[in-house]
């Protein structure tokens, strides 16, 4: 099984049926490429989980996934998927486990996606500067939040990629500043956007996000 077969895959990753046979193939793999693509199944099939209310199985599946974005990060520390793996499977992991947690971690993941962004800001639909902003739109201001840098990483994202959750963080931050306006024209947007061939499962979640909003 070749990496290009399993990214081909990876586009069907919500069958899950596709997503097992994908996680065998990966098992039976060594290497940097094996371990970030590893830490990035265990994320999907972590959110998964969280969609099912699966909350220790999403810890489980979010562990695995630090400790394969760990040893790809050894293997290629000038590489950003071991980088940015590492902050958001271990970001989400300690929200899971508290807010005590979260906030110790926050740092870190910070320093992690600063990195990422140096090294290719265009990584996963500009996942580093959506998770940036996204930590420091929902960190209290007195533990390094700050609105004005999460509009900065919002809009970057968004010039970089057309992302249904990039969009939806966006407007439920504007949401938090009282601009419902420009809230309702992000949960919009992501309604009306065409089908993401790269992005399905997520697109289907954020689109019953977006809607939720909007009806609220």
């Amino acid at each position: 099984m070749s990496f290009e077969k399993i990214d081909r895959k990876w586009k069907f990753r919500f069958q899950s049926e596709t997503l097992d046979a994908i996680f065998a193939d990966l098992r039976k793999m060594r290497g940097f490429e094996a371990h970030w693509r590893l830490a990035r199944a265990y994320h999907f099939r972590a959110m998964q989980r969280l969609g099912n209310d699966g909350s220790e199985a999403a810890k489980i599946a979010l562990r695995h996934g630090h400790e394969s974005a760990k040893w790809a990060y050894s293997l290629e520390p000038k590489r950003v998927e071991g980088h940015f793996w590492m902050a958001v499977c271990g970001i989400e992991k300690v929200r899971l486990c508290g807010k005590l947690s979260t906030v110790l971690a926050i740092g870190g993941a910070k320093r992690r996606l600063q990195t990422a962004l140096g090294l290719d800001e265009a990584f996963h639909f500009a996942g580093s500067h959506r998770v940036l902003g996204r930590i420091f739109h929902l960190t209290p201001r007195v533990l390094g939040g700050n609105d004005e840098k999460a509009e900065i990483h919002f809009r970057r994202a968004l010039e970089i990629a057309d992302n249904s959750t990039t969009r939806l963080y966006f407007g439920e931050f504007l949401l938090s500043r009282g601009d419902s306006d420009g809230a309702d024209a992000q949960f919009k947007a992501i309604i009306a956007a065409p089908r993401d061939e790269d992005w399905v499962w997520e697109q289907a979640r954020d689109r019953a996000s977006a809607r939720a909003h909007l009806n609220r």
